[in-house]
């Protein structure tokens, strides 16, 4: 996510989806003479990610370091494998 500020990017953490997106906009300036430059850029996106198991939202983190957005997500205990007693009838 180069360009993009932490504040910048927001993302949601849903038992079966992840959703990252984030907006950014710059002015700029330039003076040269008699001839004024203005330049005007913004960047817009949205992914949503369907996961493979679920997970549990309250443990989700995030880290966006040199570009690089880092998501942690932990399973959910829901997920787990239960024993199941049989019984004789």
């Amino acid at each position: 996510m180069p360009g993009f500020k932490a504040e910048e990017i927001k993302v949601s953490v849903e038992p079966q989806c992840v959703v990252i997106s984030g907006k950014t906009a710059a002015q700029a300036e330039k003076q040269e003479a008699q001839t004024v430059y203005s330049e005007w850029r913004a960047n817009q996106f949205c992914r949503a990610l369907t996961l493979p198991a679920e997970v549990d939202p309250a443990s989700a983190a995030a880290t966006l370091k040199e570009g690089v957005l880092e998501l942690t997500l932990a399973k959910s205990a829901t997920q787990a494998p239960v024993q199941v007693a049989v019984k004789t009838a």
